[in-house]
């Protein structure tokens, strides 16, 4: 038999602060995952680590630069797969004639 009723429900407070802090472990996860694989990656592409460090420190408005150009490249796919998708759901189905002769 259950012995849930024992036990004491967590309060609003209680729950949000959980719920926060397990948001904050998985933020420095994904954190972490990501320092990991730029150190992997410039470690096998045999990059300077002071190569890495000044980009880092004065790279911002090549980051930026290629940022925009990746966001825009992705506006332009996802408007040409839009479009296509339209042109098919416009023909899908019905590509007969309409003289309906009785």
């Amino acid at each position: 038999m259950a012995n849930d009723f024992k036990q004491k429900e967590p309060t609003k407070t209680e729950k949000v602060l959980y719920e926060l802090m397990m948001r904050q472990e998985m933020t420095d996860r994904n954190l972490w995952t990501t320092s990991a694989h730029v150190i992997g990656l410039g470690m096998l592409l045999d990059i300077k680590p002071e190569q890495v460090a000044e980009f880092l420190v004065n790279g911002q408005d090549k980051v930026k630069e290629y940022g925009q150009k990746i966001n825009e490249a992705i506006e332009k796919l996802e408007k040409e797969r839009k479009g296509s998708q339209t042109a098919q759901n416009d023909h899908a189905g019905h590509n007969h004639d309409h003289s309906h002769q009785v």
